[in-house]
């Protein structure tokens, strides 16, 4: 087969619904069958699907075995799919079913399986490789407790087949070696796709970056806006837009008003709005996207005008469409060309810009797992790219390195068990070892998704385990739901994020097999992000990537566009490292009343600094509750001028807090400058004129005297300073006892 027969065989088979005949010529071509090796069986379905999988899995058909030089044995199946509203659970489920049928069906172990995960209606699937990964105890394999990993392409007529072309392609070239198992798992690797990925991203920012740099418009914008700069809004433009062709994946874009629902969308509403644009010779950033980006998924009406062409769009809320300058009466105009040129791809393909590079990826919402794995462009690979895209040397001096996702799951997991252990009662006969032991086995089934119906086919131990657990449920609920979680150097949200994921499903599993409560993973992640999630960044770009993260996750789960929640007072930015302004402490946020000090004479100044009265100057319980009380109503708020109202009083509260911060310090100096005065005036008594001239102006305490003095005068400039600061997105301080307040009770 040649390279032009490979590339069509693989999107006839992967850019369309799916097709039996043509998947068996697909598989056929690429494990080099032979006819012996190709089964003709009937589907398994009704009765011969355990029970357990039935509400997920429609039928199983076994279409080849295929071995390979080294004795691994791989089956290749199609499995329908039933339609399910528990992405997580079904995704749980789909990867058990096939560990399942690799180790207990048919009377013989399976090493992977290579699976078409089809969708009831046909028009979207999965290519899957499926294997098992065995735990293991007393150096033997713990078979039933062993789960599946599962990597996928996302396939079918609203995808696209790039990156299948790049990966399998070289199998169907070769006509006539068995791939082994190593090989077809390699093929199925999304490394390869972060790192392809990676580099185009990184030549398109630095392509954004000149087109920016060089537009004089746009360099008057940023003189009118100090908090803005060409690397910040090239950074939030592509957040943006990858943002879009998430919302598209979802099917949320190009709805038209009189469409019911919200999942039958324009897969392809960005090329196909460009395209118009270009054709209408209008600049698409000043014509399109910015119209989208601030009236459309910033207002509530929920209904876009573009040109004659009207669409509902869904309302995010959220801030990262919230408008960085009157972009109204501001005509940018970049070269339409930054989107989308005719030039040739260094792989042949036509097209260098922002929507030909992107169009060329699938996309999908799901965060990846330790389980489960796309090969595709998710939100964990924009931290990726995030971290990646700053140079050595600032990348060192901010410690901003990508974390594994496999680290972050061990390191996730790890910190809820040592928390739910510690947190949890043992009964009477119990010790913390056996409360940790069930801890541990609720996380194990939880993965494998062992549930009532499903936890016979364990055997009587695992069954009997499973209803030791039913103990400390209710505990680890209840412990879950009061946890707080604070990354003070979170980078783009790779822990935060993990632990949102593992917090949400085990409450899922907990709710749902355990306590019999019906709660959605959308409003289990919302709660636990507003009750338990807190992160701080010192770098901003990293902050807007993290919070991206967190509006994608909610995406992912939402049946209907829901207002976003506003993150601003859960992942910000700041030197979590510091505390303080130029010698001025910003953390004493203490809890006592107001009371008033009436200070006469220098030692009624003393003795109120000898005592803790000085306290009593301090935020009030009440003034700290309502900045909480405001902090929650900011979240879910979705009017624009009331999140402006609720932001200024937030603002003007911590203000109030920094100048009492400084009125404090003016304190401090003006008693130390009172005690050094006084010590010189003691020292300079009966002493002859000389003397005292020296010791006035030449002595240690002098000079310390003056440095003082010059330090109280400069005091009301460090408050212009800190408020300029303060408003800024590069504050070299964070005022933990302020914003993250609930942390610490």
């Amino acid at each position: 087969m040649n390279e032009k027969q490979a590339t069509n065989l693989i999107k006839d088979t992967f850019e369309n619904p799916f097709d039996k005949e043509q998947f068996i010529n697909f598989i056929s071509n690429l494990l080099n069958l032979k006819q012996n090796e190709i089964t003709n069986e009937h589907p398994q379905a009704g009765n011969y699907i355990p029970e357990a999988y039935r509400q997920y899995i429609n039928s199983l058909y076994r279409i080849a075995k295929y071995e390979d030089d080294s004795g691994k044995k791989i089956v290749v199946l199609i499995v329908r799919l039933e339609k399910d509203t528990s992405l997580e659970r079904a995704r749980s489920m789909q990867r058990n079913f096939i560990a399942w049928y690799l180790k207990l069906s048919r009377g013989y172990y399976k090493d992977a399986a290579l699976v078409a995960f089809v969708s009831p209606d046909d028009d979207d699937w999965r290519f899957s490789f499926v294997k098992i990964q065995y735990l293991f105890k007393d150096n033997k394999a713990a078979e039933m407790l062993s789960s599946a990993l599962r990597y996928s392409f996302l396939v079918g007529k609203n995808e696209i087949s790039y990156t299948a072309q790049s990966q399998l392609r070289p199998f169907l070239l070769d006509d006539i070696s068995k791939p082994s198992l190593e090989m077809l798992e390699q093929a199925f690797s999304v490394e390869k796709v972060s790192k392809q990925f990676f580099t185009e991203y990184k030549r398109l920012f630095e392509k954004a970056l000149v087109e920016f740099n060089c537009n004089e418009v746009f360099t008057k914008v940023l003189k009118q806006n100090s908090n803005l700069s060409v690397d910040l809004f090239v950074r939030k433009l592509l957040g943006q837009v990858v943002f879009l062709y998430f919302l598209q994946k979802k099917g949320w874009l190009g709805i038209k008003i009189d469409e019911p629902g919200w999942k039958d969308g324009n897969r392809k509403f960005l090329r196909w709005t460009f395209e118009d644009c270009n054709k209408k010779n209008k600049n698409y950033f000043d014509r399109f996207l910015q119209p989208l980006f601030y009236t459309g998924f910033n207002k509530k009406e929920e209904l876009f005008q573009y040109d004659e062409f009207q669409f509902k769009i869904p309302f995010l809320n959220g801030g990262l469409f919230e408008e960085l300058f009157h972009w109204e009466s501001t005509f940018i105009n970049p070269a339409n060309t930054l989107f989308s040129d005719n030039e040739i791809h260094k792989d042949g393909s036509i097209g260098t810009g922002i929507l030909d590079i992107f169009d060329r990826y699938n996309f999908t919402i799901d965060e990846n797992t330790a389980f489960e794995k796309e090969i595709a462009v998710d939100p964990e690979m924009l931290g990726k790219v995030f971290e990646n895209l700053l140079p050595d040397n600032l990348r060192k001096g901010k410690g901003a390195y990508y974390t594994p996702r496999e680290i972050v799951a061990y390191m996730t997991k790890e910190s809820l068990v040592n928390y739910l252990t510690s947190k949890i009662t043992p009964a009477d006969s119990e010790d913390k070892s056996k409360i940790e032991e069930k801890v541990r086995r609720l996380f194990d089934y939880k993965d494998l998704y062992i549930n009532k119906k499903n936890k016979d086919k364990y055997g009587k131990e695992f069954e009997n385990q499973f209803y030791e657990m039913l103990d400390i449920v209710e505990d680890v609920n209840k412990h879950l739901k009061a946890i707080k979680i604070v990354d003070p150097a979170c980078g783009s949200g790779a822990f935060p994020m993990g632990i949102l994921l593992e917090i949400v499903s085990l409450r899922e599993y907990i709710e749902n097999e355990f306590l019999d409560n019906k709660i959605s993973n959308y409003q289990l992640k919302k709660e636990t992000i507003q009750d338990s999630i807190y992160g701080v960044d010192i770098d901003p770009g990293a902050v807007e990537i993290a919070k991206l993260r967190f509006w994608l996750s909610l995406v992912v789960d939402a049946e209907k566009p829901e207002p976003l929640p506003n993150l601003d007072y859960k992942i910000m930015q700041g030197n979590s490292l510091i505390e303080s302004f130029e010698g001025i402490d910003l953390s004493n946020v203490l809890e006592s009343v107001v009371v008033e000090t009436v200070i006469k004479d220098e030692q009624d100044l003393l003795d109120f600094m000898d005592s803790n009265t000085q306290q009593q100057m301090v935020f009030t319980d009440d003034r700290k509750q309502k900045v909480k009380d405001l902090k929650n109503r900011y979240f879910s708020e979705s009017n624009l001028e009331t999140k402006k109202q609720i932001h200024k009083q937030i603002d003007e509260i911590v203000l109030e807090h920094i100048h009492f911060c400084l009125d404090r310090y003016k304190v401090i100096l003006e008693t130390q400058i009172a005690e050094l005065s006084r010590d010189l005036n003691n020292r300079t008594k009966d002493k002859p004129q000389p003397v005292i001239e020296h010791l006035l102006n030449e002595s240690k305490q002098a000079k310390e005297l003056a440095k003082l003095q010059l330090e109280l005068a400069n005091v009301d400039a460090k408050f212009t300073k800190l408020e300029k600061l303060y408003y800024s997105t590069d504050r070299p301080f964070f005022l933990w006892h302020l914003y993250f307040s609930d942390v610490f009770e």
